[in-house]
């Protein structure tokens, strides 16, 4: 992004795609927007990366998922 922040810091935005990239469908898991809620959707996230079986789900129902995470 080329504008600084409110302190005068660089932004960024983590980005992780999980499944095909000409999926049916997307799912947008975002966190870290606002401030403190980023624990608990960064929790969320590595969850649903951690788990095999609702990645393999995902994938076999036409689902990618797209993790968003302001750091």
């Amino acid at each position: 992004h080329p504008l600084l922040g409110r302190d005068g810091e660089t932004l960024a935005l983590d980005v992780a795609w999980d499944g095909a990239v000409d999926a049916a469908d997307l799912l947008v898991v975002s966190s870290g927007c606002h401030g403190i809620e980023g624990y608990c959707g960064s929790g969320l996230q590595r969850a649903l990366l951690a788990d095999a079986e609702f990645r393999t789900e995902a994938r076999r129902a036409g689902v990618a998922v797209v993790h968003l995470h302001a750091p």
